[in-house]
């Protein structure tokens, strides 16, 4: 008897305990809990991201009190709470804490960048126009040095075509002069033997007068070549030489036509030494 109605007990006690484990369980669900079997649930249910780099430069993130993520900075704070628009945000920029917050900051950090990036590339160009200027500079003093030196090879040229131009008038001087050396001596000659060469005696004075006018024309020649060369401007200078040299030039041939009257003043066939008189100018004349 006494066994049996322990086991009626033990029914109704298994009972019990089921129906107060589903008042229970319909209890949690009418409060919105959610129910929970295992511990790999629990886990999942209550994991929370962590606070992260795009959380701090967007300045706020969706949750309420109790989805707060680990590492949000201690002075943000959460509004609309108990809503489904509830955010955790960075209300100001702390100075005590040094963090870089909200996106407000995050601007003026790309704002700073920018500006520190704008103020490299002028610098960058400002170096390379220097580098550019320094360049050119060095390009127009090679030039400058090229020129220069183009301009007293050409100088020393033109030095040169002077110079052989003051030569030639002196070896055509210098050959006139010897020409008449030689009709003098053949003049003496036929005077010697008694025949009248007065006329040629003339003709060769002449000849030694317009011989000394030329040499004294070379001389004024040299001495405008050097004041030419002396000067910012040469090239101008020589030009006005030239009627010099045309001037030094006309008087050495028309000495040269006096010596050549004066041989031709000598009556021909009388001697020797008027074949011999009038054969010098032609030889000159060829040379000259």
């Amino acid at each position: 008897m006494k066994k049996n109605i322990n086991i009626v007990l033990l029914a109704l006690l298994a009972l019990g305990a089921g129906v107060a484990s589903a008042e229970t369980a319909d209890t949690a669900t009418a409060t919105g809990a959610t129910t929970v079997t295992t511990t790999t649930s629990i886990e999942e249910a209550i994991t929370i991201p962590a606070f992260n780099t795009e959380d701090k430069m967007r300045g706020w993130y969706y949750g309420d009190k109790n989805q707060k993520k680990p590492g949000t900075p201690t002075f943000w704070v959460l509004r609309n709470e108990g809503t489904r628009s509830a955010q955790w945000y960075a209300p100001n920029y702390s100075t005590e804490t040094k963090e870089v917050i909200g996106l407000p900051h995050a601007r003026k950090e790309i704002q700073e960048v920018r500006k520190d990036v704008r103020i490299e590339a002028k610098d960058a160009r400002e170096r390379a126009d220097d580098r550019m200027k320094g360049l050119r500079a060095s390009t127009t003093e090679q030039r400058a040095n090229i020129k220069d030196e183009q301009q007293k090879k050409r100088l020393e040229v033109a030095k040169k075509q002077a110079g052989m131009i003051v030569a030639r008038l002196t070896t055509a001087a210098d050959r006139v002069q010897k020409l008449s050396g030689r009709v003098s001596s053949a003049l003496d000659t036929l005077t010697a033997k008694g025949i009248d060469i007065s006329v040629s005696r003339a003709h060769l004075a002449e000849a030694k007068t317009k011989l000394d006018a030329s040499r004294a024309k070379i001389d004024a020649v040299k001495v405008a070549i050097d004041a030419a060369f002396a000067t910012q401007t040469p090239k101008e200078s020589l030009k006005d030489i030239n009627p010099l040299v045309k001037e030094a030039s006309a008087s050495i041939r028309d000495a040269h036509n006096s010596v050549a009257k004066a041989i031709s003043s000598i009556k021909p066939g009388q001697n020797k030494a008027t074949t011999t008189a009038t054969t010098v100018p032609t030889t000159s004349t060829a040379t000259q």
